[in-house]
């Protein structure tokens, strides 16, 4: 047995790390770890890495096209014209009637509907890009994936914001697809880890010298709450294991 594993040594592991950061220099989400036994192995995780950002990237920028329409006056029959024509010299309804006749010319409705949609288009853009930049290791993009955190949040009521992201993708985390990444030639897949569960018997806060909440715990409500009401809290428990792990038991259940 000595003789076996001397003349076949385990192979060293190499190690990849970085940090991607934005042109003032400040860090960008979480650094970027690839472990591999040969830079031949790791090259290849690393093109793995860059197709997800790619693919983030170009459904992000393609996310949602609205058609351009372009705005068009409101056709007035004779007799809608006469009659608000008429109402002009009436003190109590000419604002209405000028109102009516003006956006009628100019199309005034559809242009701020049009604004209206555009900057929620794009609020709901930014929160997605940020979710994604803080997940860029541990998140799939997918059309199943991406359908499956904006219905969470449809059925709960929760609005496009990056922490009901960061909601949704907790309480969805396991039922999420992973990425397809293909094994090395000849080199058996290793097994997919095991998601850390919460033990029963530890309260969130108990290992860092905060206070637990209660003596069951937080419930899932209690964090879909904290995260609206508290999110610099919320984004505590997130950033804690001990708490985290409590969050995503809670979130599961």
């Amino acid at each position: 047995m000595t003789q076996a594993a001397a003349a076949n040594p385990a192979p060293e592991e190499l190690v990849l790390e970085y940090q991607p950061m934005d042109e003032a220099g400040n860090p960008i989400g979480k650094k970027t770890v690839i472990k591999g036994t040969s830079w031949e192995e790791i090259a290849r995780k690393q093109i793995t890495v860059n197709e997800m950002a790619v693919r983030a990237y170009h459904r992000l920028r393609n996310a949602a096209p609205t058609r351009r329409v372009d705005d068009v006056a409101t056709v007035l029959t004779p007799e809608e014209e006469i009659r608000l024509t008429a109402e002009l010299n009436d003190p109590a309804k000419s604002r209405k009637s000028l109102r009516t006749l003006v956006d009628a010319e100019f199309g005034i409705s559809k242009r701020l509907e049009k604004i209206d949609l555009y900057a929620e288009q794009q609020r709901r853009n930014s929160a997605a890009i940020r979710f994604l930049r803080s997940h860029a290791n541990d998140y799939y993009v997918c059309d199943a994936n991406n359908s499956a955190l904006d219905g969470y949040l449809e059925q709960n009521g929760l609005d496009y914001t990056p922490e009901n992201y960061e909601i949704a993708f907790a309480a969805m985390q396991d039922s999420l697809a992973q990425s397809p990444a293909a094994p090395a030639p000849g080199a058996n897949p290793a097994p997919a880890p095991r998601r850390p569960q919460a033990t029963p018997d530890i309260q969130p806060g108990a290992l860092n010298g905060t206070p637990a909440p209660k003596s069951k715990g937080l419930t899932k409500a209690d964090y879909l709450k904290m995260a609206t009401s508290n999110p610099d809290e919320y984004k505590r428990h997130m950033a804690n294991p001990t708490l985290r792990r409590a969050l995503d038991k809670a979130l599961a259940s």
